[in-house]
Order: C-alpha cells, then structure tokens, then sequence
C-alpha cells in the first residue's frame, strides 16, 4: 500500500482481476476491481488523487494520452478516464468512486475495452455499498 494510502486514512481493501476471454484466444479483456475503506473525512481525495495518478502518466511515456471523460454521478463522487497508447494501439478505462467511507476503483484494458460493462460493474458496486 502506498505511504499516500496510510497517511490518509486506508483502512483495509483488495483487489479483484476479472478475465473475459475472447473464444479460444488467450487474450481478452481485463477488468480490475480496487475496493478499500478509508476514514471518511479523508474519501474523496482519493478520487482526485487518482486521477492525478492517471494524468501524470503521458509525462512517463510519450506514445499515451490521457482524458477525463463524462460520467454520470456513482456513489457520493466520481470520475472516469481513458488513456489511449499510441504505440500499440491500446485503451484502458478507469471509473473511481466513493460512496460513504468506500472507495472503489474499476479498470479495463485487453484486446476489447467495455468502458459500457465497466460502468455497469461500478453502479452495481455502488448500490451494494450498505
């Protein structure tokens, strides 16, 4: 866990990796789930802080873009972004929230991006939120 994490109140989380196999073909589309709990004063700067995480990527790598891209309201907060690699022709999209003291993060990249499954997956996850 990220010292950034700790000192702004991670509580407890994990990690989930879904593979959606395209026929025989051993690639297909990967989606990731980050669940974690932190103090509730502290929530929504994790948000922000990965989008920030997200929008310094292009300064690692000259061949990706990244974007902030509309998204309506899930939880009590969120935001959604897409990066584009110019070097291989890939996507990947991530949806971060918040709702109470849980934030979740949901990422998809493969051979076929679902930014529509990905966005499901998240409100589903939301509504869980108790």
């Amino acid at each position: 866990m990220r010292n950034w994490a700790i000192d702004h109140g991670w509580k407890r989380g994990y990690i989930t990796h879904y593979v959606k196999n395209e026929g025989n073909v051993p690639e297909g589309t990967v989606f990731e789930q980050v669940i974690s709990v932190y103090d509730a004063d502290n929530i929504i700067l994790v948000v922000a802080d990965t989008v920030n995480t997200w929008k310094s990527w292009p300064a690692e790598d000259s061949n990706v873009t990244v974007e902030e891209i509309p998204l309506q309201t899930i939880g009590d907060f969120s935001r959604a972004m897409k990066t584009s690699d110019r070097s291989d022709n890939s996507q990947m999209y991530m949806i971060a929230f918040v709702k109470d003291d849980v934030f979740e993060q949901f990422q998809t990249n493969g051979t076929k991006t679902d930014f529509e499954t990905l966005r499901q997956m998240a409100v589903t996850a939301a509504a869980k939120i108790r």
